[in-house]
């Protein structure tokens, strides 16, 4: 296992898996990479979130920094993060990019490197679908079925699932 905790071949690429090992291998030009401020607002709290946007032929891919500092997310907005440009495959792109090194000497002090590698590992994957014209579902050999989605709210102390009143 590599530092970010994945399994690594000769070749440091994660091919444990038939369904990365489909990803991996996607070509995707990287021309540009963007920071973007996302603040969500709810009734409890604030989050701040960073989307990343990475750009090539035309296209834009989009992932998501949910890094629970917002310090972090500041700085890395303001500033240039360097991310390897050209041709490239998904797989050869997440490695170049997937040091503490790297991360370490470009962004800001981070709780946990990984919310930044999976939001630009994402906007990657996004980017070279987009480019390849093919869904997730085709390149993976699967068929789009319907999700539920379930959002759970903070419980209290001690816990209790009764709603808690509105703030006036």
């Amino acid at each position: 296992m590599n530092e970010t905790g994945r399994e690594e071949s000769e070749d440091g690429l994660n091919e444990s898996s038939e369904l990365y090992a489909a990803l991996c291998i996607l070509p995707v030009t990287v021309e540009d990479i963007s920071f973007e401020g996302n603040r969500v607002e709810t009734s409890t709290r604030t989050f701040e979130r960073t989307i990343v946007r990475i750009q090539g032929e035309g296209y834009a891919g989009f992932g998501e920094d949910t890094t629970p500092s917002i310090e972090a997310h500041n700085r890395l907005r303001n500033e240039r993060f360097p991310l390897a440009t050209g041709e490239h495959t998904v797989g050869t792109f997440a490695s170049i990019n997937d040091t503490e090194l790297h991360v370490a000497d470009h962004t800001p002090q981070r709780g946990d490197l990984n919310y930044l590698q999976w939001a630009i590992e994402s906007a990657v994957l996004d980017l070279a679908l987009k480019q390849s014209g093919q869904t997730l579902g085709e390149i993976l050999d699967q068929k789009y079925e319907p999700v539920s989605f379930v959002a759970s709210p903070s419980l209290e102390d001690p816990p209790s699932v009764t709603p808690r009143p509105s703030p006036p």
